[in-house]
């Protein structure tokens, strides 16, 4: 998680990245299983904006995305899905909204949220 947000990217981006890494699909398990999300959120935004608030000028323009990563498995046996529109061959999705300040055309990650059903 720390490498992830000091490398200003994802955890699933890290792991593919890194010759020795476990899968992503494990990591993530182990990071929903094993700890509070709720708690894990605050701390890897805290990480995000540690330094990027101090260099971002006072104005910037803040832009939002929707991630959705397809869930193929169970929906039963797991909770905290998304469900939209089909993709891939599935309505159902890990989702996250991620908050980036543009400055000069490059992207500065301010939050990562994940999402559920009748989140908006």
């Amino acid at each position: 998680l720390v490498g992830a947000c000091a490398d200003g990217t994802s955890v699933s981006t890290l792991c593919k990245r890194s010759e020795d890494a476990p899968h992503e699909n494990s990591v993530l398990y182990h990071l929903r299983t094993k700890f509070d999300l709720e708690t894990l959120e605050q701390i890897g935004n805290t990480l995000l904006q540690k330094d990027v608030l101090d260099v971002l000028p006072e104005q910037v323009e803040v832009c939002a995305d929707l991630h959705l990563r397809p869930y193929y498995g169970d929906e039963d046996d797991t909770d905290g899905l998304y469900h939209s529109q089909a993709k891939r061959g599935t309505t159902a999705f890990h989702a996250y909204a991620t908050l980036y300040a543009r400055v000069k055309n490059k992207r500065y990650t301010l939050a990562v949220r994940r999402l559920e059903d009748g989140d908006t």
